[in-house]
């Protein structure tokens, strides 16, 4: 076990813009590298209903060669 302290900040919480849009491809191209198949079936979908082009590869030597 072990226990971390953090300091106390006097300044105010930072605010963030809670209003955020999602990125649209637009034709941009993005490979993805995993080696378990469904999930690269799963980010190509999801990327391309962003808008995204996606290259698949299995692994590190078949990235390299896309």
């Amino acid at each position: 076990m072990f226990v971390v302290y953090l300091p106390a900040s006097l300044e105010p919480p930072a605010t963030f813009d809670t209003h955020t849009t999602l990125a649209t491809g637009k034709g941009g191209r993005i490979l993805v590298m995993d080696d378990e198949a469904p999930l690269r079936e799963l980010l190509a979908v999801m990327l391309g209903k962003a808008g995204y082009n996606t290259m698949l590869a299995a692994d590190g030597r078949e990235a390299i060669q896309l």
